[in-house]
């Protein structure tokens, strides 16, 4: 078993504990911190058997629990806590709203709300009471807890003796004044309900609250945008019919509010399939109409049924996933997902994404998205498993069994778990099944397989980046990237195209093959594929260099030739016979210049000929039957300088 003091483990067969002590603890919720942390609350019949408690545990970014061994109490009552919620409120404290049934004290149920800092310490003075319990005792349930901007809404369900149930709303401050009357209201022209209640707030003040007239097959839902400053105001002229020309409920249903409207999905019957499909509606919240041109659309409608369904938004587009029993699933169900936007467009393919075809009973899926919008999808499967899907809704991460979160032995009774993405990793908190029924103890684990090893060879030129680091020499480097360890044999070649320059002479610093490249002109130059390159003709010049694979091209360099008096050179410097074939005499006319070297310099900067003058002479002959035709610089350099000239070979 994980020991309750070490950092983030993935071990699915022992799973860091949040809590293990005596009696049942159930009814897992979490929050995240604001800081990488989570916050993990359960009920616990600890101190009495089916007298439930709220307790919670907090833990850092680094996955260390920060306060008591098996979590602190934060809500006593007597253990007479019947439902629960939390809320962050984005400072890293947090609210919690619970009703209060079967109290000894019988004035004592009812529906409370406190709000507490990160240390889990009270910040208001008191508890705030909201309402009492109904003429129908210990009936308060299915408290709701929701933050629209900076107000809360409290909202819990109650029986009436001889009637239906009934919904009451209570508004309060982040500081705990109630804004709404003692006891909540009630929406005016509220649907007569025996069924579920939810409510999702449009994120500016308001809430959307929603109804179903039963719990039975073919129920229907019902919902009403609600404000007001000082008491509930119905915001739309009557509540809107959500499952409208549709057969009903037949499963789960869910709803997400924004600021333009609220999108419903819920689990129904239709012609579309042999079994239950999913189904999805929008509505506006300027008035309460119906979008998407009046529509239903179909989230899948696969043969077999479609159930257990969990919604998650982020920016304008949907992300969900289910269980699904269409034909060809190995178990009850598989798991699929599904993508589609604000407007009811579908993005990826007909009837969803298969995600996992594997062993099932009856699982229910639930996910978190990480910064990229990948699903993370947990299911139950010989255990719990987890699989990831990418927003092309094509990319599946992990082999076809999946990464185990938790062993058959630590695995969440049914939907008592949740998947969180919190300080750049994926973590799950389950209460495990009893063998007997129902849940006990509570555990938390990432989402993490085993570290892959995988061996790459790679060559690259100069210098190569991986994962944001970039390697310059030739070795074999081990990188821990956490689910995969790599092992990289690296091949560095070095090219690195570089020259100098002296005068009109350009030299290669490197080894390679060259080729000279005139930049002015956007061509390479002839034959110039020597390390050294003489200029002729005034430009910029660069030089390609190659080594293998690799190719590099260097700056641009500008080279001038500087002007010669062509007349005046013609007439000290003679040159013999022009056009000539087979030789050539290159004579000074000026008597006081003394010639010291001779060089021959072909168009495209290659040096053909170049000879030492011996002392005294000033003529010297040379044979230029290998030469290829065209035209040659002549050089010649001596006591005062250069003298030039040009010759042509037939």
């Amino acid at each position: 078993m994980g020991s309750l003091h070490a950092q983030w483990t993935s071990d699915p067969n022992a799973p860091a504990v949040v809590c293990d002590t005596s009696n049942q603890q159930q009814g897992v919720q979490t929050l995240k911190d604001g800081a990488g942390g989570v916050y993990v609350f359960w009920t616990d019949d600890r101190a009495v058997y089916q007298n439930n408690d709220v307790y919670a545990q907090h833990y850092s970014a680094a996955g260390l629990p920060l306060w008591e061994k098996n979590g602190r109490l934060l809500i006593d009552y007597r253990g007479s806590v019947n439902s629960y919620q939390a809320a962050a409120h984005g400072d890293g404290s947090f609210l919690i709203a619970w009703s209060v049934i079967n109290s000894p004290q019988g004035e004592s149920n009812g529906v409370y709300a406190i709000r507490f800092d990160g240390e889990g310490q009270k910040l208001w003075q008191d508890t705030v009471k909201l309402r009492n319990q109904t003429s129908y005792p210990n009936s308060i349930g299915g408290v709701r807890l929701v933050k629209s901007l900076d107000t809360y809404f409290v909202a819990s369900q109650g029986n009436l003796i001889g009637g239906a149930n009934q919904v009451k709303i209570n508004k309060i401050d982040a500081d705990g004044n109630l804004l709404w009357p003692f006891g909540g209201s009630e929406s005016p022209g509220s649907i007569g309900s025996y069924g579920s209640f939810g409510c999702s707030p449009d994120n500016q003040g308001k809430l959307y609250l929603y109804k179903t007239t039963g719990n039975g097959l073919g129920a229907g839902i019902y919902c009403m945008l609600i404000g007001g400053t000082t008491d509930l105001v119905n915001q739309w002229l009557n509540w809107e019919n959500v499952t409208i020309l549709s057969q009903g409920l037949g499963g789960n249903y869910s709803a997400i509010g924004d600021e333009q409207g609220i999108t419903f999905v819920w689990v129904g019957g239709g012609t579309e399939g042999s079994g239950t499909n999913i189904y999805a509606r929008r509505f506006l919240a300027s008035n309460g109409g119906q979008s998407w041109n009046n529509s239903t659309k179909v989230i899948t409608a696969a043969e077999g049924n479609q159930s257990n369904f969990y919604l998650k938004k982020s920016g304008a587009n949907y992300y969900i996933t289910w269980a699904d029993s269409r034909p060809g699933v190995i178990g009850n169900s598989a798991i699929y997902a599904q993508k589609f936007t604000i407007n009811g467009v579908v993005l990826w393919q007909e009837n969803g994404v298969q995600v996992a075809n594997l062993n099932t009973y009856i699982p229910y899926p639930e996910f978190d998205l990480d910064s990229n919008n990948t699903m993370c999808i947990a299911h139950a499967s010989g255990g719990l498993v987890a699989h990831k899907l990418h927003d092309d809704g094509t990319t599946i991460d992990w082999a076809p069994a999946g990464c185990k979160v938790f062993s058959s032995t630590y695995s969440p009774f049914y939907s008592d778990f949740n998947m969180l993405y919190t300080g750049e990793r994926f973590v799950v908190v389950g209460a495990a099944s009893r063998p007997g029924g129902g849940a006990d103890n509570i555990y938390i684990n990432e989402v993490k397989l085993p570290p892959v090893e995988i061996t790459r060879e790679v060559s690259a030129c100069n210098s190569y980046t991986l994962y944001d680091s970039t390697y310059t020499v030739s070795d074999s480097y081990v990188i821990d990237r956490g689910d995969t360890i790599l092992t990289l044999d690296l091949t560095i070649t070095q090219n690195h195209a570089e020259f100098t320059t002296e005068g009109l002479k350009l030299t290669a610093v490197n080894d390679g093959e060259f080729q000279w490249y005139n930049c002015s002109t956007s061509s390479i130059v002839g034959d110039a594929t020597n390390p050294v390159f003489n200029v002729t003709v005034s430009g910029n010049y660069a030089l390609i260099l190659t080594n293998g694979a690799c190719v590099d091209t260097s700056e641009c360099a500008e080279i001038t030739v500087l002007a010669i008096d062509e007349m005046a050179h013609r007439k000290n410097l003679n040159v013999f016979p022009n056009p000539g074939d087979d030789y050539m005499v290159v004579a000074a006319t000026n008597l006081s210049f003394a010639p010291e070297q001779v060089t021959i310099i072909a168009m495209s900067g290659q040096v053909v000929y170049q000879e030492l003058v011996a002392q005294g002479l000033s003529t010297v002959k040379v044979n230029t039957s290998e030469f290829a035709s065209g035209l040659y610089l002549i050089r010649l350099t001596g006591n005062s300088g250069i003298l030039q000239s040009t010759w042509m070979k037939k």
